[in-house]
């Protein structure tokens, strides 16, 4: 009996106003704290973390009969992405607003002129203006961050351009103190969105932990474990107990003092109590 197919959805009447296309893995920029990582498919079904080309058309196409009315295209850094203006063209000639988010390096006057009359707004991720703080953030590329000079142009070039201009900026321990309401009057964006990241148990060596509070102090995280999953061998029933925390003779087991030792330490890193 030949198997039937699913029917295929072509429209669908949502209450979200807009999509985030995150379409490009890859970036030019390493800051510590950023979540896109795609773990989830790069593995297996992204291993370059991106879509092909014509894959990629057909998403916007999809996505476009949604009714959506807003598109933001997300990365990584997604204007490393080649045929992003193709894609940025294919909505807005459905009817989309469109929106990238973008570090700005690569947001160019010849960029601009092939995206002319398609793109509504950009968003800038302006964590800072002081050179050593970015390069500590690792908002740079091979240690040479943008200046103050480089986002005022880019602003001045997509005011005049008639583009919508939004900030974003990610406060952590290493900008928490500094003062950017100077340079935000500089290059006047309609929004300006800050942004905290959630803490995370488990992270790579480089990457900030923001932690809640006001001044979203953060701290690097070093060490810290997932829960461990060595006792499954549910044959071994001293190992099960162990695992539960008590030994035989009622004494605590190794790994439950491994694991009390962890807690302790995740509880007093979320509740903020770092020197």
């Amino acid at each position: 009996m030949p198997r039937r197919q699913a029917p295929i959805v072509t429209s669908v009447t949502l209450d979200a106003p807009s999509v985030n296309f995150h379409l490009w893995e890859p970036c030019n920029m390493a800051c510590g704290f950023c979540f896109a990582e795609f773990k989830d498919v790069k593995s297996a079904v992204l291993p370059k973390g991106h879509l092909i080309r014509d894959d990629a058309l057909r998403v916007v196409e999809g996505l476009c009969g949604f009714g959506f009315e807003k598109i933001n295209f997300a990365g990584g850094e997604p204007t490393l992405c080649p045929w992003l203006p193709d894609l940025i063209g294919l909505a807005k000639t459905r009817g989309l607003t469109t929106s990238i988010v973008t570090n700005g390096s690569r947001v160019t006057e010849e960029w601009l002129d092939r995206v002319e009359g398609s793109l509504d707004w950009v968003a800038l991720s302006i964590d800072s203006v002081a050179p050593d703080t970015l390069i500590r953030i690792g908002r740079a590329q091979r240690g040479k961050p943008m200046s103050a000079d480089d986002y005022s142009r880019v602003a001045e070039s997509l005011r005049r351009r008639g583009v919508r201009l939004k900030v974003n900026t990610v406060v952590n321990r290493c900008n928490h103190a500094e003062d950017m309401t100077a340079f935000i009057r500089r290059v006047m964006p309609q929004r300006w969105k800050l942004l905290q990241a959630f803490a995370r148990r488990r992270a790579k060596r480089r990457r900030i932990r923001i932690v809640r509070g006001v001044g979203a102090r953060v701290r690097r995280l070093h060490g810290a474990q997932p829960r461990s999953r060595k006792f499954r061998d549910r044959g071994d029933a001293r190992k099960q107990r162990a695992h539960a925390g008590q030994l035989r003779d009622g004494r605590p087991s190794r790994p439950f003092l491994r694991q009390r030792k962890r807690r302790a330490s995740v509880q007093q890193a979320d509740s903020g109590s770092w020197r």
